[in-house]
């Protein structure tokens, strides 16, 4: 493996700090509407809703997050990394701002699809920025606290929103982002994309102030950086190019089926991500997460069994233990596991030409399912029952983690030109006529 000297991480360290407060915001987002909306459907002297407004409010915040891929899609090419994150701190400050001021339903929809959007373009874009600036011996450890950021920010809403009132709620969250318009300042922008467009100069000053050291001592990093980066832009790729690359399309599978693998377990939050850093320093992508999905189906399947019995009319004490035991251990695989890695991987994954298209995907195909499960869950509940919708999220965890087994090569210690070599190895290896060869990754 190619060696780099070793540097002094101070200022990779703050930079990283500084993009996961954009997880921090995106948890206080999404979790406001939990203590605020019972406030709302109460009398109260702002503004009071219905529970189907209070529901839609809600699904607003859901069907923003699958449009944030879609614009981080275009503005990370446009203006850089840092300028989409400062771009989606505007976003989620005039959401704040908006909802502060809300006189009405329709400033609040409104104002919860922006922030929507926002989320969607956070969770796209930082884990990119975070790959691109971090060396790769300790890369997957630092993408996999953003899911630690964002518990955080669920913790602040649900432990000071029930107790304070509508607009100090607004205020406390909303101190954050303006925080944040400042320390993000000293951040630089990525060196591969300063390098991308043209930016030598200011990509060598990039890196050398994210070494804490000269750029002439780095130059060993720089150049292997600029390799990468002009064997990439010889290759301008499109939507309908993307799919020529086997990499890329493998890449896209991959990302898309940890995503898809995350969304369709049935969970939202949980708050045992604090050890997602330690566990992927230790083990690796590929291991937790096989071992994080592998325990959500088990709890799923007795779950649904739960389910199934209370249903037909069986009724015992350990019957009311089992939920709760359930949800504990679903709640402590899934954040110490697939929701610290998924997006981690979907930032080191894609080569850098083709990042901005291949992120964005795989980032939407999982917010997609994850608006699906909270606006239809009630429906398919109320159609097939609960035993079986639990089943069923049981039954799509499984295959996606089989196919996580089979296909998903361990990539937390490779450099990301490793990554793209890897991933153009074929899925089936043809050996003899008609006789096939899955190429099986560990």
């Amino acid at each position: 493996m190619f060696s780099l000297p070793r540097t002094k991480r101070l200022h990779l360290y703050f930079s990283v700090f500084a993009v996961n407060l954009l997880y921090l915001i995106a948890g206080e987002t999404v979790t406001w509407t939990s203590p605020t909306i019972p406030k709302l459907i109460e009398p109260n002297d702002i503004l009071i809703l219905t529970k189907e407004q209070g529901g839609l409010i809600t699904i607003c915040t859901a069907s923003g997050q699958v449009l944030g891929p879609f614009l981080n899609g275009f503005l990370i090419g446009k203006i850089g990394r840092k300028g989409t994150m400062y771009t989606a701190l505007s976003m989620f400050t005039l959401h704040w701002l908006a909802l502060g001021f809300a006189l009405n339903l329709e400033t609040i929809l409104l104002a919860r699809v922006i922030s929507g959007a926002a989320v969607g373009i956070t969770m796209t874009c930082v884990p990119v920025y975070i790959a691109e600036i971090a060396e790769d011996e300790i890369r997957s450890v630092l993408n996999s606290f953003t899911m630690t950021s964002r518990s955080i920010g669920y913790l602040i809403c649900y432990s000071i929103g029930p107790f304070v009132p509508y607009k100090w709620l607004i205020i406390i969250c909303m101190s954050i982002p303006m925080m944040m318009f400042g320390i993000l300042i000293p951040v630089p922008e990525s060196p591969y994309y300063l390098l991308a467009n043209g930016r030598v100069n200011e990509a060598q000053q990039s890196l050398g102030w994210l070494r804490r050291t000269s750029p002439d001592k780095v130059k060993a990093e720089f150049e292997k950086i600029q390799t990468s980066v002009d064997q990439r832009k010889t290759r301008k790729t499109n939507c309908l190019q993307f799919f020529h690359s086997p990499a890329n399309v493998r890449a896209l599978q991959l990302c898309g089926a940890v995503r898809f693998s995350q969304e369709v377990n049935g969970a939202t939050f949980l708050l045992s991500s604090f050890a997602g850093p330690t566990v992927v320093s230790l083990y690796g992508y590929k291991k937790p997460l096989i071992v994080s999905l592998s325990g959500i189906v088990v709890s799923l399947t007795i779950l649904g069994c739960h389910f199934y019995l209370v249903d037909h009319g069986f009724k015992h004490e350990v019957l009311t233990v089992v939920p709760v035991a359930c949800l504990i251990v679903h709640c402590v695989l899934y954040s110490g596991g697939v929701s610290s890695i998924s997006f981690a991987l979907v930032g080191e994954m894609f080569a850098p030409n083709v990042k901005r298209f291949g992120s964005s995907a795989s980032s939407f195909v999982g917010f997609l399912m994850g608006d699906f499960t909270v606006i239809y869950y009630n429906e398919l509940r109320a159609l097939a029952g609960t035993s079986t919708v639990v089943w069923t999220f049981g039954l799509l965890t499984f295959l996606g983690t089989l196919f996580i087994v089979i296909f998903l090569p361990e990539t937390s210690n490779m450099t990301l030109e490793e990554i793209q070599n890897t991933l153009n190895k074929p899925f089936v290896k043809i050996k003899k006529p008609n006789r096939y060869e899955i190429n099986v990754i560990s």
